[in-house]
C-alpha cells in the first residue's frame, strides 16, 4: 500500500492529479493502477486472498476506441498483494480477472489503468518467482509457474497503449 512514509508519495499523487486536471493521457499498471486510484480518491487494500501471482485472463467489459475489437480478454502476468478496493469518483470499471475485481479502470478518455503487468516476460516472472521462493516452492508458486505455459498478450496491450497515447482513447 502506498503509505505516508514514502518521501516521494505526495509528489507522485500530485503528478497524477495534475495529469487528470490537464486531461493528459496516463496509463498506470500494477502499482501505477493503485497509485492512480489513491490519487483520485479511491482506496487500495491488501488482497483478502493474499498474493495473486501468475498469468491470468483480464476480461474487458468496456470497449474503448484504442482496443482491438477481437480482444475482449488479454492474458497477462499478475503479481500483487494489494489491490484497488474502491474506484475513485468519476472512474469506470473496465476489467476484471478471476483474482481481481477491479483489474482495470478508466477516467474519461485520458486515464487507463491495469492491475496486471503487461510489460513482464516469462523469464522475468520466473526470476521473481525464484526470488520469492527463497529455495522453497509453495503451492502458490507452483501454480504461478504452471500458469506461465499459457501465452501472454503483452504485445497486444502495447499496441493498445500506443493507440491510447496517439489519441485513440478520445471519444
Amino acid at each position: 500500500v502506498l503509505d505516508d512514509s514514502l518521501f516521494w508519495r505526495d509528489d507522485l499523487l500530485d503528478f497524477i492529479r495534475a495529469c487528470d486536471a490537464a486531461k493528459t493521457p496516463l496509463i498506470g499498471a500494477c502499482f501505477g493502477h493503485q497509485a492512480v486510484a489513491m490519487a483520485l480518491g479511491g482506496t487500495v487494500a491488501k488482497r483478502s486472498g493474499g498474493y495473486n501471482v501468475g498469468v491470468e485472463a483480464t476480461r474487458f467489459h468496456r470497449a474503448m476506441p484504442f482496443m482491438d475489437a477481437a480482444s475482449p480478454a488479454l492474458s497477462l502476468h499478475m503479481f500483487h498483494e494489494d489491490e484497488v478496493a474502491d474506484l475513485p469518483p468519476g472512474c469506470r470499471l473496465m476489467a476484471r480477472t478471476a483474482g481481481c475485481g477491479i483489474a482495470g479502470f478508466c477516467k474519461d478518455a485520458h486515464i487507463l489503468t491495469l492491475q496486471a503487468h503487461p510489460e513482464f516476460h516469462n523469464d522475468f516472472m520466473n526470476a521473481l518467482l525464484d526470488q520469492m521462493a527463497g529455495g522453497s516452492e509453495s503451492p502458490l508458486l507452483k501454480a504461478a509457474r504452471a500458469s506461465l505455459s499459457q501465452g501472454t498478450d503483452g504485445a497486444a496491450f502495447a499496441r493498445w497503449a500506443q493507440a491510447f497515447y496517439a489519441g485513440g482513447g478520445r471519444p
